[in-house]
């Protein structure tokens, strides 16, 4: 039976390569994790932007039918 230097009989790796493997996997998921976590953050922050443009705007038309009400008011 063939033996690969590094490796123990059938193939396993060494302890150290296992240590790598689990190191890389440990840096992907941070990097997965911070990901989203940013593109969570970028949602938010649209669903705020949204929420007061939408205020904004309800607040120009009170503000223009009030208006209108009290020029209508002062015609009369």
């Amino acid at each position: 039976m063939l033996r690969r230097r590094g490796t123990r009989a059938r193939g396993h790796p060494s302890p150290k390569h296992l240590e790598q493997e689990e190191k890389q996997e440990e840096k992907q998921k941070e990097k997965q994790e911070e990901k989203q976590k940013e593109k969570q953050e970028e949602k938010q922050e649209e669903q705020q932007e949204k929420q007061r443009d939408q205020q904004k705007g309800q607040q120009e038309k009170q503000t223009d039918q009030q208006k209108g009400q009290q020029e209508k008011q002062t015609d009369q």
